[in-house]
């Protein structure tokens, strides 16, 4: 594997190597991030062991860096030592040294890790700087004959790996227009990569993370999205849009030919059994929510309710609340209780 030398004169081995596209295509640019970080703060332990650095002047280069990317940890932190006695600020401090590492406790929004903190870091400590890589060379039997400087610096540092099972039956999906194998799989198209396609045509794949992204917005956008990138040939033609409209300006509509393969997929296995899926479109239905009508107990009220809003004397149906009336006599000689009349969802009580 390869290694590095640190501050100290000691070689370093990597453990696992990570392809960058990887962080990339998933957007998941916190990998970089916590590599970079827990490098620079390795290097400042090193510098502190190496130099033999005074207590006071290693703390504040402890508390800078962790300030810089917690300021809450930092504050925390401060206060914690100022409480201390010498000794235990010497074996706490010792503590960080042995371990090799200053470990840091990012909140999740409000101490996100950003571009510019990092720069800040770089100018801060400027002696940090990127690796110089060996690689191993091998011979012909497998050992290594000896090391040999990579061509460009990079960085190497800790972070904490979790190897999570997933199962395949999670990232099933079914491609209409992909290409297949011998095996009847799926396979991915290289006609991007070999430069012979301006972009990529093979279909996206929706997981179980990507389709809970959507779902927030509403399960409409979720399935445009799944018959635009992937369910639906003809959709997926309108992806087009993309590389000839306005970049900014991103509203692709389905049209009357889109059709779900999935759905088209269904109906094949339902036909051999004499039933088919019918979509119908329906326009939405929205009603105006009313009062409901409250009762309550008091004492009963003989004479009928002759007050009218200005607003609804044009236009009242006199027939229609004297009818409701009688309905609610009745039910006031059976529980005594009165319910305030609703016109509309206007309350009509007496005044």
């Amino acid at each position: 594997m390869p290694r590095y030398k640190n501050s100290l004169g000691e070689y370093e081995y990597a453990d696992v190597i990570f392809n960058s596209s990887t962080m990339i295509n998933r957007e998941n640019v916190g990998q970089c991030f916590e590599v970079s970080l827990t490098h620079i703060g390795s290097e400042i332990v090193n510098k502190i062991q190496k130099d033999r650095m005074p207590m006071k002047d290693a703390y504040d280069m402890i508390l800078e860096y962790i300030r810089i990317c917690s300021p809450s940890q930092a504050e925390y932190l401060e206060n914690t030592i100022s409480k201390m006695s010498n000794d235990e600020m010497m074996f706490f401090l010792e503590s960080i040294v042995e371990s090799g590492n200053i470990h840091l406790s990012i909140k999740p929004i409000s101490d996100t890790m950003t571009i510019d903190k990092l720069v800040e870091l770089y100018h801060k400590f400027p002696w940090v700087t990127q690796n110089t890589i060996e690689v191993a060379l091998l011979s012909s039997d497998g050992k290594t004959v000896r090391h040999i400087p990579a061509r460009r610096t990079m960085v190497m540092g800790k972070q904490y790996i979790f190897r999570l099972k997933q199962f395949a039956e999670e990232k099933f999906s079914a491609t209409s227009l992909s290409s297949t194998n011998l095996r009847n799989e799926n396979i991915k198209s290289k006609a991007k990569k070999i430069a012979t396609s301006l972009y990529s045509n093979t279909p996206i794949r929706f997981g179980n993370m990507e389709t809970n992204n959507f779902m927030h917005m509403g399960a409409e956008y979720v399935i445009a999205n799944l018959m635009i990138h992937s369910i639906s040939p003809q959709a997926r033609r309108l992806a087009e849009q993309l590389y000839t409209c306005d970049p900014f300006v991103i509203d692709i509509k389905l049209n009357s030919d889109s059709r779900n393969r999935s759905a088209e997929i269904a109906n094949t296995y339902l036909k051999t059994i004499g039933r088919r899926l019918v979509f119908e479109k329906r326009k939405k239905k929205i009603e105006r929510i009313t009062m409901s009508p409250i009762t309550f107990f008091e004492d009963p009220v003989k004479e009928a309710i002759t007050f009218v809003p200005e607003e609804l004397q044009d236009g009242f149906d006199y027939e229609k609340a004297f009818k409701e009336r009688q309905v609610l006599e009745k039910k006031k000689k059976k529980t005594k209780a009165i319910s305030p009349l609703l016109f509309e969802g206007v309350d009509l009580r007496r005044s």
